[in-house]
């Protein structure tokens, strides 16, 4: 088509096409996954979550590898779903105005696969035995997050790490990996 259009000569047809076709290919190009993480269920939760974070000025940064067949993909979406979920509510919370990072790294090696998350607080939170109160009103339908990262890593034969100083929360993950 582009061919035939210039042999006619007709620019005003190929600039409306080429003007088209550029925008066609920016709305397809921001669709992409924005995630590189060496697992595609990852990859897709975690460009999915910076579309809510995005509304909150903040951004999510990955470092690292995931490792594609050595977890359960439900126990992947508990594990980063549940984690990214709670540090964008904590984002939530700070100055709108103020831009805001969660940060997550994640290395394995052939046994044990390691994952921090890293995010601001509006304050320092108090974690006793590992656990943390909720913030939700409603508590009786919520708090099963930490929870259910307790018996994710539990089944993987890891450790749950909270910890919170200076206004930054931190999550660490250890699992061993399926074999």
């Amino acid at each position: 088509g582009i061919n035939k259009l210039i042999k006619d000569r007709d620019y005003v047809t190929l600039q409306k096409m080429l003007e088209y076709w550029d925008n066609e290919m920016s709305t397809i190009t921001n669709a992409i996954l924005k995630f590189d993480t060496g697992n595609g269920i990852v990859d897709a939760l975690l460009t999915e979550k910076q579309k809510k974070a995005t509304t909150i000025n903040t951004s999510i940064t990955f470092n690292g590898a995931v490792p594609a067949n050595s977890i359960i993909p439900t126990d992947l979406c508990v594990i980063f779903g549940n984690s990214v979920d709670n540090a964008i509510d904590a984002c939530e919370k700070l100055s709108p105005e103020k831009e805001k990072e969660i940060s997550i790294t994640c290395k394995y090696s052939r046994e044990f696969m390691f994952v921090k998350i890293i995010n601001p607080v509006i304050k320092n939170i108090i974690i006793h035995n590992n656990t943390l109160p909720s913030t939700k009103t409603d508590k009786f339908s919520h708090g099963f997050g930490i929870y259910s990262l307790k018996q994710i890593t539990k089944k993987y034969n890891g450790d749950l790490a909270l910890s919170c100083h200076d206004n930054m929360f931190c999550v660490e993950i250890s699992i061993e990996l399926l074999k």
